[in-house]
Protein backbone atom coordinates (compact mmCIF):
# COMPACT_ATOMS: atom_id res chain seq x y z
CA UNK A 1 0.00 0.00 0.00
CA UNK A 2 1.49 3.64 -0.46
CA UNK A 3 2.44 5.24 2.32
CA UNK A 4 0.48 8.15 1.21
CA UNK A 5 -2.55 6.92 1.09
CA UNK A 6 -1.43 5.10 4.44
CA UNK A 7 -1.48 8.13 6.19
CA UNK A 8 -5.36 9.22 5.65
CA UNK A 9 -6.94 6.00 5.89
CA UNK A 10 -7.76 5.05 9.74
CA UNK A 11 -8.62 1.31 8.94
CA UNK A 12 -5.38 0.73 7.71
CA UNK A 13 -3.39 2.18 10.32
CA UNK A 14 -4.97 -0.05 12.75
CA UNK A 15 -4.47 -2.89 10.41
CA UNK A 16 -0.89 -2.08 10.77
CA UNK A 17 -0.68 -2.06 14.21
CA UNK A 18 -2.33 -5.02 14.43
CA UNK A 19 0.34 -6.89 12.68
CA UNK A 20 3.39 -5.43 14.45
CA UNK A 21 5.25 -6.24 17.60
CA UNK A 22 4.01 -4.03 19.93
CA UNK A 23 0.62 -5.71 20.38
CA UNK A 24 -2.46 -5.02 22.00
CA UNK A 25 -0.69 -4.25 25.19
CA UNK A 26 1.60 -1.85 24.46
CA UNK A 27 -0.28 1.27 25.90
CA UNK A 28 -2.34 -0.50 28.38
CA UNK A 29 -1.42 1.34 31.78
CA UNK A 30 -3.19 0.04 34.72
CA UNK A 31 -2.76 2.69 36.89
CA UNK A 32 -4.16 5.49 34.52
CA UNK A 33 -7.28 6.74 35.18
CA UNK A 34 -9.07 9.25 33.32
CA UNK A 35 -8.72 13.03 34.92
CA UNK A 36 -11.57 13.99 37.27
CA UNK A 37 -12.18 10.02 38.57
CA UNK A 38 -11.32 9.40 41.83
CA UNK A 39 -9.23 5.80 42.26
CA UNK A 40 -10.55 3.02 44.41
CA UNK A 41 -7.56 2.39 46.39
CA UNK A 42 -8.08 5.40 48.88
CA UNK A 43 -11.47 3.59 49.79
CA UNK A 44 -9.97 0.53 50.02
CA UNK A 45 -7.15 1.44 52.26
CA UNK A 46 -10.29 3.12 54.22
CA UNK A 47 -12.02 0.25 54.20
CA UNK A 48 -9.60 -1.79 55.82
CA UNK A 49 -8.99 0.68 58.23
CA UNK A 50 -11.67 0.69 59.54
CA UNK A 51 -12.43 -3.26 59.71
CA UNK A 52 -8.92 -3.35 61.65
CA UNK A 53 -10.16 -1.05 64.29
CA UNK A 54 -13.69 -2.77 64.54
CA UNK A 55 -11.52 -6.03 65.63
CA UNK A 56 -9.70 -4.24 68.46
CA UNK A 57 -11.11 -5.09 71.74
CA UNK A 58 -11.44 -1.44 73.76
CA UNK A 59 -9.22 -1.80 76.88
CA UNK A 60 -11.99 -2.90 79.91
CA UNK A 61 -12.04 -0.50 82.58
CA UNK A 62 -11.57 -2.64 84.98
CA UNK A 63 -8.09 -3.19 84.40
CA UNK A 64 -6.87 -0.66 86.69
CA UNK A 65 -3.03 -0.95 88.86
CA UNK A 66 -4.23 -1.26 92.56
CA UNK A 67 -1.24 -0.22 95.18
CA UNK A 68 -0.99 -2.99 97.84
CA UNK A 69 1.16 -3.81 100.29
CA UNK A 70 4.49 -6.16 99.49
CA UNK A 71 4.24 -9.03 101.04
CA UNK A 72 7.90 -11.24 101.50
CA UNK A 73 8.35 -14.73 102.18
CA UNK A 74 10.52 -15.95 105.25
CA UNK A 75 14.47 -16.68 103.71
CA UNK A 76 15.83 -19.69 105.86
CA UNK A 77 18.12 -18.72 109.06
CA UNK A 78 21.86 -19.28 108.69
CA UNK A 79 22.68 -21.83 111.69
CA UNK A 80 26.91 -22.01 111.51
CA UNK A 81 29.21 -22.60 114.18
CA UNK A 82 31.13 -19.33 116.15
CA UNK A 83 33.54 -17.68 113.73
CA UNK A 84 36.73 -18.86 114.57
CA UNK A 85 39.41 -16.65 114.41
CA UNK A 86 41.72 -15.48 110.91
CA UNK A 87 44.88 -17.96 110.64
CA UNK A 88 47.93 -17.21 109.09
CA UNK A 89 47.79 -18.50 105.55
CA UNK A 90 51.08 -20.98 106.55
CA UNK A 91 48.59 -22.28 109.39
CA UNK A 92 45.64 -23.06 107.28
CA UNK A 93 48.88 -25.05 104.95
CA UNK A 94 49.55 -26.97 107.90
CA UNK A 95 45.70 -28.25 108.66
CA UNK A 96 46.04 -30.15 105.86
CA UNK A 97 49.57 -30.95 105.11
CA UNK A 98 50.00 -32.20 109.20
CA UNK A 99 53.32 -33.47 110.56
CA UNK A 100 52.22 -37.08 110.30
CA UNK A 101 52.39 -36.55 106.06
CA UNK A 102 55.95 -34.98 106.42
CA UNK A 103 57.08 -37.95 108.60
CA UNK A 104 55.51 -40.25 105.76
CA UNK A 105 57.04 -38.45 102.91
CA UNK A 106 60.51 -38.47 104.75
CA UNK A 107 60.55 -42.12 105.55
CA UNK A 108 59.48 -43.21 102.12
CA UNK A 109 62.20 -41.04 100.22
CA UNK A 110 64.58 -42.66 102.50
CA UNK A 111 63.39 -46.18 101.45
CA UNK A 112 63.59 -44.99 97.50
CA UNK A 113 66.86 -44.14 98.00
CA UNK A 114 68.31 -47.00 99.42
CA UNK A 115 66.09 -49.43 97.19
CA UNK A 116 67.93 -47.37 94.18
CA UNK A 117 71.13 -46.72 95.01
CA UNK A 118 71.97 -49.72 97.40
CA UNK A 119 72.92 -47.75 100.05
CA UNK A 120 71.57 -45.22 102.78
CA UNK A 121 70.93 -41.47 101.94
CA UNK A 122 73.06 -39.42 103.70
CA UNK A 123 72.53 -37.69 105.99
CA UNK A 124 68.63 -38.79 105.92
CA UNK A 125 65.70 -36.83 104.68
CA UNK A 126 63.46 -35.74 107.82
CA UNK A 127 60.15 -34.46 108.49
CA UNK A 128 61.74 -30.57 108.74
CA UNK A 129 63.83 -30.84 105.01
CA UNK A 130 60.77 -31.91 103.27
CA UNK A 131 58.84 -28.73 104.90
CA UNK A 132 61.26 -26.53 103.65
CA UNK A 133 61.43 -28.00 100.42
CA UNK A 134 57.23 -28.08 99.36
CA UNK A 135 58.12 -24.35 101.26
CA UNK A 136 60.69 -24.00 98.31
CA UNK A 137 58.93 -24.84 96.05
CA UNK A 138 56.02 -22.51 96.71
CA UNK A 139 58.32 -19.65 96.37
CA UNK A 140 59.59 -20.74 93.16
CA UNK A 141 55.87 -20.71 91.73
CA UNK A 142 56.27 -16.89 92.39
CA UNK A 143 59.83 -16.29 91.19
CA UNK A 144 60.00 -16.10 87.21
CA UNK A 145 63.63 -17.38 86.75
CA UNK A 146 64.42 -18.80 83.40
CA UNK A 147 66.09 -21.65 85.44
CA UNK A 148 65.67 -22.86 88.65
CA UNK A 149 69.52 -23.46 89.63
CA UNK A 150 69.77 -19.13 89.23
CA UNK A 151 68.33 -18.86 92.90
CA UNK A 152 71.10 -20.54 94.60
CA UNK A 153 73.72 -17.70 91.98
CA UNK A 154 75.06 -15.17 94.25
CA UNK A 155 73.84 -12.22 92.32
CA UNK A 156 70.06 -13.68 93.22
CA UNK A 157 71.11 -15.05 96.18
CA UNK A 158 67.80 -15.42 98.48
CA UNK A 159 66.32 -17.10 101.57
CA UNK A 160 65.81 -20.23 99.56
CA UNK A 161 69.80 -20.53 98.98
CA UNK A 162 69.95 -20.13 103.00
CA UNK A 163 67.29 -23.18 103.80
CA UNK A 164 68.87 -25.81 101.48
CA UNK A 165 71.47 -26.03 99.21
CA UNK A 166 71.13 -26.51 95.76
CA UNK A 167 72.45 -30.34 95.27
CA UNK A 168 69.73 -31.15 98.09
CA UNK A 169 67.07 -29.55 96.42
CA UNK A 170 67.68 -31.75 93.41
CA UNK A 171 68.57 -34.89 94.91
CA UNK A 172 65.25 -34.79 96.76
CA UNK A 173 63.19 -33.31 93.95
CA UNK A 174 64.45 -36.63 91.94
CA UNK A 175 63.70 -39.11 95.35
CA UNK A 176 60.42 -37.70 96.80
CA UNK A 177 58.17 -40.43 97.67
CA UNK A 178 55.33 -40.90 100.21
CA UNK A 179 54.33 -44.48 99.19
CA UNK A 180 56.83 -47.63 99.32
CA UNK A 181 56.53 -48.90 96.24
CA UNK A 182 57.30 -52.33 96.73
CA UNK A 183 54.59 -52.83 99.07
CA UNK A 184 52.00 -51.90 96.31
CA UNK A 185 50.64 -54.94 94.60
CA UNK A 186 50.97 -54.80 91.00
CA UNK A 187 46.57 -55.43 90.89
CA UNK A 188 46.52 -52.10 92.90
CA UNK A 189 48.83 -50.18 90.45
CA UNK A 190 46.68 -51.35 87.64
CA UNK A 191 43.51 -50.39 89.46
CA UNK A 192 44.17 -47.21 91.20
CA UNK A 193 45.99 -44.81 88.86
CA UNK A 194 46.71 -42.12 91.51
CA UNK A 195 48.20 -44.98 94.13
CA UNK A 196 51.48 -42.58 94.25
CA UNK A 197 49.98 -39.81 95.64
CA UNK A 198 46.74 -41.72 97.41
CA UNK A 199 48.37 -41.22 101.25
CA UNK A 200 48.48 -37.48 100.43
CA UNK A 201 44.52 -37.48 98.82
CA UNK A 202 43.81 -39.35 102.03
CA UNK A 203 44.77 -36.81 104.33
CA UNK A 204 43.61 -34.08 102.37
CA UNK A 205 39.90 -35.73 101.78
CA UNK A 206 39.66 -36.37 105.37
CA UNK A 207 40.71 -33.14 106.66
CA UNK A 208 37.89 -31.45 104.28
CA UNK A 209 35.46 -33.92 105.42
CA UNK A 210 36.21 -32.32 109.02
CA UNK A 211 35.06 -28.82 108.00
CA UNK A 212 31.27 -28.24 109.45
CA UNK A 213 28.46 -27.77 107.04
CA UNK A 214 26.66 -24.94 107.10
CA UNK A 215 22.70 -25.75 107.63
CA UNK A 216 19.59 -23.61 107.06
CA UNK A 217 16.41 -24.46 109.27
Amino acid sequence: MDRNNLAFDPDAIMDQLADSDLGEDFDDDNDWHPPGQLTNSSSDNEDEQEARNSTVASPSSSNKWIRRRFVGKTMPTLISEPTEEVLTPSEYFDRYFTEEIYELFAFNTNVYYQSSFNKQLNPPVTATEIKKFFGINGILGCIRYPRIKMVWMQRFRSCIAEAMARERFFLLRVNLHIVDKGSVSPEIQTQNKLWLVQPLIDAVRGRCLQIPNLTFQ
